[in-house]
């Protein structure tokens, strides 16, 4: 998991396994160390292909990583075939939590999911 968020958009995170691939929804869970106002969620898809690339996401947090809600965040990025660069979620309002679970509910091409970097953006 640490290669989603390791400041290099050339390494992957991703859930085709040796045994095959692993179809979406797939989920990231991020422990943020600390608790965190975070303001928007930073998505990177790979850049070598669309295979894998998310186009339809949703975003939790957490306090404890045990409990999730509904969701802070959920939608589409609508030009990332054609333009699959840094995607910027914008939360309606800050949320604080310590725990950062990303879905990827649909990709583009194949039937795994990929995150070249995952990030946030503190308020």
């Amino acid at each position: 998991p640490e290669l989603a968020f390791d400041g290099d958009p050339g390494t992957l995170w991703h859930t085709h396994a040796p045994q095959g691939e692993i179809a979406p929804p797939q989920a990231l869970d991020i422990d943020m160390g600390r608790a965190v106002n975070v303001a928007a969620v930073l998505y990177t898809p790979r850049a070598d292909s669309s295979k894998g690339t998310i186009d339809q996401y949703a975003v939790y947090f957490s306090e404890d990583g045990r409990k999730w809600g509904a969701p802070a965040a959920e939608g589409e990025f609508s030009n990332i075939r054609a333009n699959p660069v840094l995607q910027r979620i914008d939360l309606k309002a800050p949320v604080k939590a310590r725990y950062l679970r990303f879905v990827g509910r649909r990709v583009l091409e194949g039937s795994h999911v990929v995150i070249a970097e995952l990030g946030v953006l503190e308020k």
